[in-house]
């Protein structure tokens, strides 16, 4: 059974284009693929093409017109199905977490939305995970806005892996970093994935950042996957549009 199976999604927003009367614009057209445990899956395409709203819906912040998203089996909008197995590091470090919160908090608040034990009792299981993320504990009681690029994106993934997720989103998480610290992250996004059998979903415009990361990629053009193939296979791609992409970074 695969980790991950999205089912023919589709997804319209309303535009409005007169008091009176509105227009629909797709953003998802029915959209389905799978992902195993233990795999990381990449998924490109341009700007506008429809990526961050399907990390939405399958996260389950959005739902769906219509179709299906399957984590293990089960029905990712019943939230009991997806909580402590999916999370999300999006490419807004500074405004992913609460700026009046300590990296402490920020860290722990998804274990005290489960009403599990107050921020105090569990700074050392943090610490521990701000040593896997190469962070100094000086930080556990700064705010987000007091840290490097870099230093706030481990934060955030210390803050989704403190659930012990099977599945990590990355949307465009590193995209906003340098070319340094992009590549430091991805390794430690491989090592973490070793540690803790992860499976990653990883959105980006950067074809050689997927390389980097994944074994397979998604190809992903006015909300529908174009193509798709395995990472050692992209010099046989016939697709025009997955060549342009591939292109846009050689």
């Amino acid at each position: 059974m695969s980790l991950l199976k999205v089912e023919n999604l589709t997804k319209s927003y309303r535009t409005f284009n007169s008091l009176f009367s509105h227009l629909s614009h797709p953003a998802l057209q029915n959209v389905s693929f799978q992902l195993e445990k233990g795999e990381s899956v990449g998924l490109i395409g341009e700007n506008g093409s429809g990526k961050s709203t399907l990390a939405r819906i399958i996260s389950g912040i959005e739902k769906a017109d219509s179709g299906h998203v399957w984590l293990n089996g089960t029905d990712i909008y019943q939230r009991k199905n997806r909580r402590q197995q999916i999370s999300v590091v999006f490419q807004d470090y500074f405004s992913s977490v609460n700026p009046t919160m300590t990296v402490l908090q920020a860290i722990c608040e998804p274990l005290l939305e489960q009403k599990q034990a107050a921020a105090k009792s569990l700074e050392p299981l943090v610490v521990q995970f701000l040593k896997k993320v190469n962070l100094s504990t000086d930080c556990l009681h700064k705010y987000i806005y007091q840290l490097s690029g870099g230093q706030a994106q481990r934060v955030c993934l210390c803050r989704a892996l403190i659930n012990n997720p099977s599945l990590i989103i990355l949307d465009e998480a590193l995209s906003s970093l340098d070319i340094v610290t992009q590549v430091q992250l991805l390794e430690l996004l491989i090592e973490l994935k070793n540690e803790f059998q992860l499976s990653y979903f990883f959105i980006s415009h950067n074809i050689q950042m997927i390389c980097y990361l994944c074994e397979r990629v998604l190809f992903f053009k006015q909300g529908q996957i174009i193509t798709q193939s395995d990472i050692e296979n992209l010099a046989e791609i016939k697709s025009d549009y997955a060549q342009k992409l591939i292109r846009s970074v050689i």
